[in-house]
């Protein structure tokens, strides 16, 4: 009987986890969702392979649900999966011994574990990166989740666990003190969060603002430049834009046609005295670029596509290296304006380097599909909450958007749904950089610091009961 109320709210747990994503995406219930399954594991002590089996139902229920309606190809889905449900696998297991070292050490213990595990994921596992992160939808609420922006996502999924767990240990803890000491942890974590909140407002100092465009539209890619294309970039150029941006490998291009496209491009942007960061597919070296115009027609720099999708994606990959440039259309004073391409903002490494670079504004151009827009979008918003830069992210048959350095949508549209758009809109500007930038590499070493804290010796009090097992 205990068993089966253990793989129960094991699968409870998996479900509310899968309705707090899309297509549901009922975001609050990430705040809830381990409760029932920590609860379970906190109420009884469990043998390590009950907990393996209620992590698989948990993984089963959540991942399955998930990937089946990504409709992920079936090479790329299955190991995906299967690596992620290992990685639930380990964590309940390894967390259901470690829940009860004490009503806080316990489910800190918990949550460093989870941490751990999801930082592996996005490393071990570098499909999607950080958007596999169940945390992904906590960008609904940017100002909910201050603790990005000193130890970025990874520190989003700890505290979530955390404050989940301790809630768990005050319902089911085995008497009035832990319940007591539980329920003054979680109000500190609270407190420690407004903290954040207040320190971001504090340090957030202004910097003027910049008009600035991405333009979006679905259908195919095209062979030379698209038919529309300069007619989009008037549309934008005539209401005040002085940055504009285009999709991702949208146009393949030979290299007289490159050479051709930034002749026009740089003829344009002399003309409007604008600035431009147009995508596209270099034929002649096999790659993903943006070039970046500046408003006296020069070519400012090309950044190279990094990240590749695995299965998906097969060109020559970019080396890292980073473009940044201060357009001068943006005035004297220009913005630090750097860039990634897609699936390049999936992965911490480039958007924490942009982060120390002190840049103002990211130019992302993105492809997506149907499937994955709504999840790849609302991962991107974190990377401005991380490290402190606005994002302008034009987008192709997926969700155009600006978004400030708070991770609050200022335009958005789903081409998708929608179909072609230009996006205006005044992007304030901040300085550039968040602690998450410097420190957020030291993360892993912080949960593990948790877990060895976890394992102190515990003085028994006398006439403590033992817990029955199941």
């Amino acid at each position: 009987m205990l068993a089966a109320v253990l793989y129960g709210l094991a699968a409870l747990s998996g479900l509310l986890l899968f309705c707090s994503d899309h297509p549901v995406h009922a975001w609050p219930l990430v705040g809830v969702a381990f409760v029932p399954i920590l609860f379970a594991l906190t109420r009884q002590r469990v043998r390590w392979w009950r907990a393996a089996l209620a992590a698989l139902v948990f993984g089963a229920v959540y991942n399955g649900a998930l990937l089946w309606m990504l409709e992920f190809p079936v090479r790329l889905g299955i190991p995906l999966a299967l690596a992620l449900s290992l990685l639930w696998v380990i964590g309940f297991t390894v967390g259901a011994r470690l829940v009860h070292r004490g009503p806080v050490a316990g489910p800190l213990a918990v949550a460093a574990v989870i941490a751990l595990l999801e930082w592996v994921s996005y490393h071990a596992v570098p499909v999607w990166g950080t958007a596999q992160s169940f945390a992904r939808v906590a960008s609904a609420a940017p100002g909910a989740v201050p603790v990005a922006s000193i130890l970025g996502m990874t520190g989003v999924v700890f505290t979530l666990v955390a404050a989940q767990a301790l809630i768990a240990r005050m319902f089911a803890g085995d008497g009035t003190g832990d319940r007591r000491r539980a329920a003054g942890a979680l109000a500190a974590l609270l407190l420690l969060q407004l903290a954040f909140a207040a320190y971001l407002s504090i340090t957030s100092v202004s910097a003027g603002s910049a008009r600035v465009a991405a333009i979006g539209w679905n259908g195919s890619t095209t062979e030379g430049p698209h038919p529309e294309l300069m007619a989009w970039l008037a549309d934008a150029a005539d209401r005040g834009a002085k940055l504009i941006a285009t999709p991702e490998a949208t146009m393949v291009l030979t290299r007289p046609q490159r050479d051709q496209l930034l002749a026009d491009l740089g003829a344009f942007a002399r003309e409007r005295q604008v600035a431009l960061a147009v995508g596209y597919f270099n034929l002649g070296d096999h790659d993903n670029r943006i070039a970046f115009v500046d408003r006296d027609g020069s070519l400012a720099g090309e950044y190279r596509k990094t990240h590749l999708i695995p299965y998906i994606e097969d060109y020559v990959a970019g080396d890292g290296s980073l473009v940044s440039w201060r357009p001068a259309a943006l005035g004297s004073d220009a913005p630090l304006v750097g860039g990634m391409i897609c699936q390049d903002d999936n992965f911490t490494d480039l958007a924490r380097a942009l982060g120390r670079a002190r840049a103002q504004i990211v130019v992302v151009p993105t492809q997506d599909w149907a499937q994955v827009k709504d999840y790849h979008f609302e991962n991107s918003r974190f990377r401005p909450i991380e490290n402190g830069y606005a994002v302008v992210r034009p987008a192709f048959n997926g969700v155009s958007a600006v978004v400030d350095a708070r991770g609050n949508v200022l335009a958005q549209q789903d081409h998708v749904e929608n179909g072609p758009a230009v996006l205006v809109a005044d992007l304030p500007l901040y300085e550039g950089g968040r602690p998450n930038a410097w420190i957020a590499g030291l993360a892993p070493f912080c949960w593990l610091a948790v877990l060895a804290a976890a394992f102190v010796p515990r003085r028994r009090r006398a006439g403590r009961l033992a817990l029955p097992r199941s």
